[in-house]
């Protein structure tokens, strides 16, 4: 199964992707053999793995990329995470003002804002955000879950349990976050969606967007909180309402900014 290890150190910088190869399975056992013969390859790429960590305590500058992405298993929250968070050490950035996460993103977001590790995360901005439920690609249940459970991944089971407390946590922190969400979005369900809204504020404070883009309410008086709910958004508010989705983030981010100044 696909991993992917970052270190970064002064000036040095090693990333190591393991890939796995990519093979069609006609029936559950093709699906089996295909897996061991993956760990076996995996083992192989290990060793070698090992040589190039050898290089890194030796301090011998090395970059080792290999940028395809993995065709049967995506990488962990928490890869993700440190991914980025090697990526903004190495530019020597120390602090991000605001983080912008759609739909799975939401995750590696989450555990970017809570664990500081070097690099402060001071806002969060979540569009069509997969929700802390079972998502409607994971369903009929009864057929993906065996899949899902083999997958690095685990999304819709323990993940969604488990991630329910990381955002009560931030937003018991008072973590400055912005959530828009579509009723139309194919992929996160309606209740999904709202589920997650009510967590952070009350249903009279969520702004309503109709189907020609016009807002009905105020949005509350939390300078912490905004939620946004389009009739007809799609699961790519972004490029539904570019302007009014654009307009939303840098104020909200511009006012977190002008909060930490005074």
């Amino acid at each position: 199964m696909g991993g992917t290890l970052s270190h970064v150190k002064s000036s040095r910088i090693l990333f190591a992707q393991i890939r796995v190869r990519s093979e069609s399975c006609a029936s559950p056992k093709a699906y089996w053999v295909a897996v061991k013969e993956e760990y076996q390859e995996l083992s192989v790429k290990a060793i070698k793995y090992q040589r190039t960590q050898n290089l890194w305590k030796e301090h011998s500058r090395l970059i080792y990329g290999d940028n395809l992405q993995p065709t049967k298993f995506r990488h962990t929250p928490e890869e993700k995470a440190e991914f980025v968070r090697d990526f903004l050490r190495a530019l020597r950035v120390p602090s991000v003002d605001l983080i912008l996460c759609h739909s799975s993103a939401l995750f590696p977001g989450l555990y970017l804002s809570l664990e500081n590790k070097g690099i402060s995360v001071n806002s969060l901005a979540l569009v069509n955000p997969t929700g802390l439920d079972i998502p409607r690609l994971l369903k009929p249940v009864w057929l993906t879950k065996p899949l899902v459970r083999l997958s690095e991944f685990p999304l819709g089971y323990k993940l969604t349990e488990t991630q329910v407390v990381p955002f009560q946590t931030l937003l018991s922190q008072n973590f400055p976050v912005l959530l828009a969400f579509s009723h139309n979005d194919k992929l996160i369900s309606k209740r999904t969606s709202y589920k997650m809204a009510e967590m952070m504020v009350d249903a009279k404070d969520v702004i309503i967007y109709d189907k020609e883009g016009k807002a009905h309410g105020s949005g509350g008086i939390n300078p912490f909180r905004k939620v946004m709910a389009f009739e007809k958004g799609s699961h790519f508010l972004f490029r539904t309402y570019p302007d009014i989705i654009s307009e939303a983030i840098s104020s909200f981010l511009f006012h977190q900014v002008e909060n930490r100044v005074k």
